[in-house]
Order: structure tokens, then C-alpha cells, then sequence
């Protein structure tokens, strides 16, 4: 038997600004998560329960953040979470979960299901550091903020 293993990055240190981005990214997928968990409740009572702990989940760590947590385990918590519901929906749109009222049927893709799963990759990407490209000064290439070193550059 063949084990993957998984390395989450360490969350990169969060200023107030970033803190504040990533806690508005997650509150927005769990109000989408809270929205629409009574409807899911109605078709299969787990998956409203699941919906509920998603959003439970995600609000939590929002609020965590805005109040100064900035601890590496609330980071790598928020950075699995997000990945891993992620991860889930795409499974249900593109062959569907093994459970249900319709097991191995996919669901037909939203614009709220899709805004919320770019939320959480968002809120993701963030926590990690891999958001967005920068120009390094003088140099021309791409490199993210978390590959940023302290020590200088060798010289060509």
C-alpha cells in the first residue's frame, strides 16, 4: 500500500492588512456555507451538517484572525480547511461524492459554489504566500514573497 504525504507550507507571517484580507475571504465562504446549508439540510440531513461545520469553521478562524491570532497552527488549520473543502467540491462537480441522495451524480457547477471554492483558495493562497508574484528590483524575474531571501544576491 502507497502512502501519500502531505507538507503544508508554513503560513508566511501575517501583517494586519493580509490578516485582514485572508479573515474577509473565509467569512465570505462561510456566509455562502451558512446560506446554503438549510438547502442541503432539506435534500440530505449530513450534508447540512456539514455545511453548518464548514461555515462554523470558517467564520471561527475569521474571527480569530481579526481579534490578532496569528498563531502557525491557526494558519496550516485555515490553509487545509480551505484546500480540503476545495478539493471536496471539486470532486462533487466532477464525479460526485459517494454519498447521497444521488451518489456519483455531479452537481451542476454555480456561480455561488464557484465563488465561494475561489474564496477559499483565496484565503489559501494567502495564508501560504504563494498570492501573488512580485518583481524582484532590477532583476526582471518573478519570484513570490515567501522565496524572498534576506541574503543578497550572487553576483553574475
Amino acid at each position: 500500500m502507497a502512502f501519500v504525504h502531505l507538507s503544508v507550507p508554513a503560513p508566511v507571517s501575517l501583517s494586519p492588512g493580509r490578516a485582514a484580507a485572508v479573515a474577509a475571504l473565509l467569512a465570505g465562504a462561510g456566509a455562502i456555507h451558512l446560506a446554503v446549508a438549510p438547502e442541503h439540510a432539506g435534500e440530505f440531513l449530513p450534508f447540512g451538517v456539514a455545511f453548518y461545520a464548514m461555515a462554523a469553521a470558517q467564520v471561527a478562524a475569521a474571527a480569530a484572525l481579526v481579534t490578532g491570532v496569528r498563531s502557525p497552527a491557526l494558519g496550516r488549520a485555515a490553509v487545509v480547511l480551505s484546500l480540503a473543502i476545495a478539493a471536496l467540491w471539486v470532486i462533487s462537480r466532477t464525479v460526485g461524492l459517494p454519498i447521497g441522495p444521488e451518489p456519483w451524480h455531479p452537481e451542476a457547477v454555480g456561480a455561488e459554489d464557484s465563488l465561494c471554492t475561489a474564496l477559499e483558495l483565496g484565503a489559501a493562497a494567502l495564508l501560504s504566500g504563494r498570492a501573488l508574484p512580485t518583481l524582484r528590483a532590477g532583476s526582471g524575474r518573478r519570484s513570490t514573497p515567501a522565496r524572498r531571501s534576506s541574503r543578497p544576491e550572487p553576483r553574475k
